[in-house]
């Protein structure tokens, strides 16, 4: 599990991705997707339908998750070319965590992250963090 610790606005944050696997991270994910949404992902990911192109990114405060962003890389056809695409999905904050930047956070590393997936060689990543740059992301 990549878990690494970051400052947001002054406040050290937990951040961990791609932990499906890893029993206690997915259950406060379905805690918290049930307190949000009202559902829970565990029968989905008990099914095997969790696939490895969604990728959770959530950020936690000691053991509670306080953001999430879902990444999910796939590919589609469109006027016969085959492109990737980037979804991102449920989107959520705890209530007492909400205007301090913390989805914001989530969605630049995501984008981030994606780079190396989307892009076909090094000149064309570096142009995409480039411009990223330019829009403010951190990268």
């Amino acid at each position: 599990m990549p878990t690494r610790f970051v400052t947001i606005q002054n406040k050290v944050y937990q951040f961990d991705y791609d932990y499906k696997n890893t029993d206690f991270r997915r259950e406060a994910l379905n805690r918290m997707t049930k307190e949000t949404w009202g559902f829970s992902f565990e029968r989905w990911y008990q099914n095997g339908f969790w696939p490895d192109s969604c990728v959770p990114y959530s950020l936690f405060d000691l053991q509670k998750m306080v953001s999430h962003v879902t990444a999910t890389i796939f590919t589609f056809a469109l006027e016969g070319k085959m492109l990737k695409a980037l979804q991102l999905g449920t989107v959520m904050t705890d209530p007492d965590y909400r205007g301090r930047g913390l989805s914001r956070w989530l969605i630049d590393r995501v984008l981030v992250k994606s780079i190396s997936r989307f892009a076909r060689n090094t000149k064309e990543c570096l142009e995409t963090i480039r411009e990223l740059k330019s829009l403010g992301v951190g990268v």
